[in-house]
This record gives structure tokens, C-alpha cells and sequence, in this order.
């Protein structure tokens, strides 16, 4: 399973930095041909391309950031309380284990105003 995990990871990791790869290249042209004020006919063409790439990703881009970030939110503070409930039973590793997620995980998600948003 391990193998399988990380081959997965491995490739999760290379489609990510590729796209992200591109849309580093996408967006310095987009803003050059944006600054123009006048555009040839091959220009508003690759303007009118890369409107169409960029606009066609954000919703997927968005999607994962939401996705991300409810789900790990919600993965946290369920481990908080299955960690929380050990701990008030009295077990010494959880006890420590919910101090480090009060100092570490909880302090950033009040910081950030993320349990409002």
C-alpha cells in the first residue's frame, strides 16, 4: 500500500507542478498582451486563447482550493475531538497530542479567521 501511496503521491505532485507550470507561463504573456493598447490580429487571437485557458481552469483551481480547505478544516477538528475525548479519558499521549494541536492547528485556524469563512 505504501508503494502504491507514494507512487500516487509521486504523481499527483508532477501533474500539480506541471499545470502550475503553465499557468506561471500563461500569465506573464496574458498580461503583456493585456498592456497593449493595440493588438494585432495574431495577438487578440492569443489573447482570446489564453482568456479561454485561464478562464477555463480557475473553477477547477478554485475547486480544489475549496475542497482543500473545508476538508482539512473538517479533518482537523474531527481529530481534535476524537484526540480531545481519548485525552479527558485520560490517556497521556493524547493529553499531549491535544496541547501540541491547541498550540499549533487551533491557534492558526482563529488567527486566520478560517472558522468564519
Amino acid at each position: 500500500m505504501e508503494k502504491d501511496f507514494d507512487k500516487y503521491m509521486g504523481n499527483l505532485r508532477s501533474d500539480m507542478e506541471k499545470v502550475l507550470e503553465q499557468i506561471r507561463m500563461l500569465i506573464p504573456k496574458y498580461a503583456e498582451l493585456k498592456s497593449k493598447s493595440r493588438l494585432t490580429e495574431q495577438e487578440q487571437k492569443e489573447l482570446g486563447d489564453i482568456e479561454y485557458v485561464l478562464i477555463e481552469a480557475s473553477p477547477y483551481i478554485e475547486e480544489i482550493r475549496n475542497l482543500l480547505k473545508r476538508d482539512l478544516f473538517g479533518s482537523s477538528l474531527d481529530y481534535y475531538y476524537h484526540t480531545k475525548i481519548k485525552a479527558q479519558e485520560g490517556n497521556v499521549k493524547a493529553k499531549e497530542e491535544l496541547d501540541r494541536l491547541r498550540k499549533h492547528l487551533m491557534n492558526d485556524f482563529f488567527e486566520k479567521d478560517e472558522i468564519m469563512n
